[in-house]
């Protein structure tokens, strides 16, 4: 009898034992693309991001004139300028060039999008580097080492903080069936593009408050309830229709159902308290604002700590 129990009990719990072990032998297979990255970001690039950032900045250098033509508006690398506020400044002493731009697309990108660019603060353009050469009474002459943009009446300069050059490795992979949890927004792009590809540069919701720092990781998503997805209609394989990956197996993306599709990698470059500047590493196909992110697991075995640039110091009330 108690054989017989026995024996019943076994056989009862080989298909409950199958059920629990099927997810693990069906589980989603990998589908690895290579990732063809640049060695690094060039550093010019690095020093040229722009940032959204709720600081306000008072008593800066103010461009009020040029060295040079008559009736000259906009000056360049090699050009010298005159700087009101330099009180106190050093000849040698090196200062970022800044510009506050309202960026507004002409049209919104996905829904929400002028919320979540109001919650990031301010658009500051970064314009360039400058050293001064001299100073007389409050006014410095300086000189413009490298401009990213030309730099025009009303330009602002703010002490010179070396930006942190990112490392990042060469001939990656990455698996692009494995599990998401986005938990933030790109959210806009340089100019307001609407399409970007590898070396663009974007902007995510997401800033110190959120953990971020420079050399961070992102992976771009997109899922059927992505405000990108929602904007553009249609299914994410549709989406994939334009993948610019080379050899990416299409059909493999389409056979297996998944909630999202990694489209991009980023690395952060510049963090903020509610926003992050990043450049795009990697792309299989445009990435767009309303796209989402998440943390992407480590690409490489021995990922170089970077260095935390210091805080401007900057007053928290109201500016000119």
């Amino acid at each position: 009898m108690r054989a017989a129990l026995k024996l019943g009990q076994m056989l009862l719990a080989v298909p409950f034992l199958a059920v629990l072990s099927w997810p693990q032998a069906n589980s989603m297979p990998q589908l690895d693309a290579p990732l063809q990255v640049a060695p690094h970001v060039p550093l010019s690039q690095t020093e040229c991001a722009d940032f959204y950032s709720h600081r306000v900045y008072h008593h800066v250098l103010r461009v009020v004139g040029g060295y040079g033509e008559e009736h000259m508006a906009e000056f360049t690398a090699g050009d010298k300028v005159f700087l009101v506020h330099a009180a106190g400044m050093q000849p040698g002493e090196e200062f970022r060039l800044l510009r506050i731009v309202k960026q507004k697309a002409e049209s919104p990108q996905f829904k929400h999008q002028a919320d979540d660019l109001e919650r990031m603060g301010l658009y500051f353009r970064t314009l360039g580097q400058a050293q001064v050469l001299k100073v007389e009474n409050g006014t410095a002459t300086a000189r413009l080492e490298f401009t990213c943009s030309p730099i025009q009446f009303g330009d602002f300069g703010i002490p010179w903080v070396p930006r942190v050059q990112l490392a990042q490795p060469k001939n990656m992979s990455i698996d692009l069936l494995q599990p998401i949890a986005p938990f933030g927004l790109l959210v806009s792009t340089r100019h307001m593009q609407s399409e970007v590809g590898v070396g663009d540069e974007v902007f995510v919701n997401l800033g110190a408050r959120a953990g971020m720092k420079p050399g961070q990781e992102l992976l771009v998503v997109r899922g059927p309830e992505s405000p990108s997805s929602k904007m553009m209609g249609g299914s994410v394989s549709d989406q994939f229709a334009t993948t610019t990956e080379p050899g990416l197996d299409l059909h493999q993306l389409r056979k297996y159902p998944h909630p999202y599709r990694i489209v991009g990698l980023l690395e952060i470059d510049l963090v903020q308290n509610d926003a992050s500047s990043a450049q795009v590493l990697y792309s299989n196909t445009l990435l767009m604002p309303g796209d989402e992110v998440a943390p992407a697991a480590p690409l490489h075995p021995t990922p170089v700590p970077p260095r935390v640039t210091p805080p401007l110091v900057v007053s928290s009330t109201a500016g000119q």
